[in-house]
C-alpha cells in the first residue's frame, strides 16, 4: 500500500494508552520477545555489557507498553530475560533509571525523525507533516515510540522523567512554527495563519489518532493519516489546490 507523502514520505506512529490500551492496538503487530544476550554469554567486554543493557530496555519498553509502568516490575523484566533482578539493576540501575534511560532513547527516535524530515527538504508544511508521519510509524511499530503515550499517561509519577519529554517536544514544536512561517512569508501558508496556532492545532489533532486507532479497524493507518493531512493542507494552504502539497 502506498505511504502518503507530503513530498516524498510522511510520519510514523500509534500505541496506547497505558496496559490494556497499548496490549490492544498494537496486538500482532508486535515483534517477537527479544533473545537474551545472557544465555551462553560469558564475555565481560564492553561489547557485551552494551548488548546486554539494550535487551534490557527493550525488554523493558515492551513490558510497559503491554501492562503499563505500574503494572510492569523488575521481576517481570527479569524473568522475561530468563536472568536474576540483581542482573537487570547492574545492567541499568532501578525501576526509575530504567524508565529514564527508556524515555531517553525514546525521546531520541523522535528527535531522529524531526531531523529526518528536515533533511527531506520541501516546504515547511511538507516537512512538518512528514513528521509525523514518521512520528505515527514509530508510535505504531517501535518499542520505544509506543511509550509516548504509556509514559505521556504516568507523568505525575515520575516528574524528572517529563521534564526530558517536554524538552523534547517543545523543540519539535518549535521547529514546526518555524517551519510554517517560513512557508506563511513565501506566500504558501495563509497570511492571517498564526505558526503558534497552526502548530498547536496540527499536533492536537495529530496526537488523537495513536489514541482511538486501531489495526483491526476498516480504515488502514495510511488513509488515517492522510485524511488528517489534506485537512490541514487545505486550512492552512493559500493554494491547496498546488501539485507540491498534494502530491
Amino acid at each position: 500500500m502506498p505511504t502518503p507523502r507530503p513530498k516524498a514520505s510522511t510520519s510514523r506512529a500509534p500505541a496506547a494508552a497505558a496496559a490494556g490500551r497499548a496490549s490492544a492496538h498494537t496486538g500482532a503487530g508486535c515483534a517477537s520477545p527479544p533473545e537474551s544476550p545472557w544465555r551462553g554469554q560469558r564475555e565481560h567486554s564492553e561489547r557485551a555489557r552494551l548488548a546486554k543493557r539494550e535487551s534490557v530496555l527493550r525488554a523493558a519498553a515492551r513490558a510497559f507498553a503491554l501492562r503499563g509502568v505500574q503494572g510492569t516490575s523488575m521481576d517481570d523484566i527479569a524473568a522475561e530475560l530468563s536472568v536474576t533482578k540483581p542482573t537487570i539493576y547492574r545492567a541499568v540501575g532501578d525501576k526509575e533509571a530504567l524508565i529514564q534511560a527508556c524515555e531517553e532513547r525514546m525521546n531520541a527516535r523522535f528527535l531522529q525523525a524531526m531531523h529526518e524530515a528536515e533533511a527531506d527538504g520541501g516546504t515547511g508544511l511538507q516537512k512538518a507533516l512528514r513528521y509525523q508521519w514518521l512520528s505515527l510509524q514509530l508510535i505504531d511499530g517501535d518499542d520505544f515510540g509506543r511509550l509516548v503515550i504509556v509514559l505521556g499517561a504516568n507523568r505525575d509519577l515520575f516528574s524528572a522523567l517529563s521534564q526530558s519529554t517536554r524538552a523534547m517536544r517543545e523543540q519539535v514544536q518549535s521547529r514546526v512554527r518555524r517551519w510554517i512561517e517560513a512557508d506563511r512569508r513565501a506566500g504558501l501558508v495563509r497570511a492571517e495563519i498564526d505558526p503558534r496556532v497552526a502548530a498547536l492545532a496540527l499536533f492536537a489533532t495529530f496526537n488523537f489518532i495513536p489514541r482511538w486507532y486501531r489495526r483491526e479497524g476498516s480504515d488502514s493507518l495510511e488513509r488515517v493519516f492522510e485524511q488528517h493531512r489534506r485537512m490541514f493542507v487545505w486550512a492552512l494552504s493559500d493554494q491547496p489546490e498546488a501539485h507540491w502539497l498534494l502530491a
